[in-house]
């Protein structure tokens, strides 16, 4: 079967297991090719792996005849067109739960730095402050631990869920809150607007969607403990950026730790990455990485070769997310 991979070529061939190459005809492409461009190259791929955050929309679907798999390389597939896939009996597959430690430990990361204000601090020691940051700290009395924190996660799936379990080992309060309650082992159910108002750190942890888009807004942030920060290891478009610049500049929110923004591949003129510097040095920024560990890829790639296998043997993949 012919293979076509939309990814950075170094990144898959670090990651793909030798037995796929075997099982397939595999061709490599720009995961930002257009429609016309894989027509040309690969029209008849029978199998498509794509980065998750890429879209893959029904000019795409329609260049590939032979199409009977999609399947992302990550939890995500917002940029799936699902129903044209459904139309055409494709099969649209994720790889779910195989980042959810990875991207649980580093929200808990953004959440520590936020406490600990480590943008600043190292900083400070690169310019020869040291004394004068450490001797700020202790007057003002504004680093917290996280133990002595509410924190509330928006979204409870696997993700959310590892989490909640790691900020409770640090003696957090933890709360979650997602539209049917579910597993209360690591955190307590919250309405919505109440874990708003009463935590010290919002994580957003859910799928964007059309009715996500933006939640984290002037509305939002307004219903926000004053003081608060916020987290986002999801999805950049859950976070309206001008408004949250408004938010942490009128001291509504002490800061937020950033691994996603809105626009990705993110440019130098960004928002965010434009906004004055009094905003800028309360944001923790990191490259979309949370999900980027050794353990993720092999496990992704396993679930990869098992779905591959599948189709190929004529049976149902693992994963489905478009109703098939």
């Amino acid at each position: 079967m012919k293979l076509l991979v939309l990814e950075e070529k170094s990144v898959f061939e670090r990651h793909a297991p030798k037995e796929l190459f075997s099982a397939c005809e595999v061709t490599v492409m720009s995961p930002y090719s257009t429609a016309a461009e894989v027509a040309k190259v690969c029209g008849d791929a029978e199998l498509l792996l794509a980065s998750p955050v890429i879209r893959i929309g029904r000019d795409m679907i329609a260049a590939l005849p032979n199409l009977r798999l999609i399947q992302t390389e990550g939890v995500g597939f917002e940029g799936v067109d699902l129903d044209t896939a459904k139309e055409r009996g494709i099969f649209v597959c994720n790889c779910r739960g195989v980042n959810a430690l990875a991207v649980a430990e580093h929200t808990v990361m953004l959440m520590l730095c936020c406490l600990r204000d480590v943008v600043n601090g190292n900083r400070d020691v690169l310019e020869g402050r040291q004394n004068d940051r450490k001797v700020e700290y202790m007057q003002t009395g504004s680093l917290k631990e996280l133990g002595d924190c509410t924190v509330g996660f928006i979204g409870y799936g696997a993700i959310g869920r590892e989490a909640a379990r790691l900020t409770r080992a640090f003696g957090a309060r933890t709360l979650y809150y997602k539209p049917v309650p579910a597993d209360e082992e690591f955190a307590e159910y919250c309405p919505l607007e109440e874990l708003l108002a009463i935590s010290d750190i919002v994580s957003l942890n859910l799928p964007l969607t059309g009715e996500t888009e933006n939640m984290a807004d002037r509305r939002f942030y307004g219903k926000m403990k004053k003081g608060a920060y916020l987290i986002n290891t999801a999805r950049g478009g859950l976070v309206n950026s001008k408004d949250l610049i408004d938010a942490i500049a009128s001291g509504q929110l002490a800061g937020a730790g950033l691994d996603v923004l809105d626009h990705e591949p993110v440019q130098k003129d960004h928002v965010l990455l434009t906004a004055p510097e009094e905003v800028r040095r309360k944001i923790i920024f990191s490259p979309h990485i949370a999900g980027v560990s050794a353990s993720a890829f092999r496990r992704t790639y396993e679930i990869v070769m098992e779905n591959v296998i599948a189709v190929k043997q004529g049976k149902r993949p693992a994963n489905i997310v478009n109703g098939l």
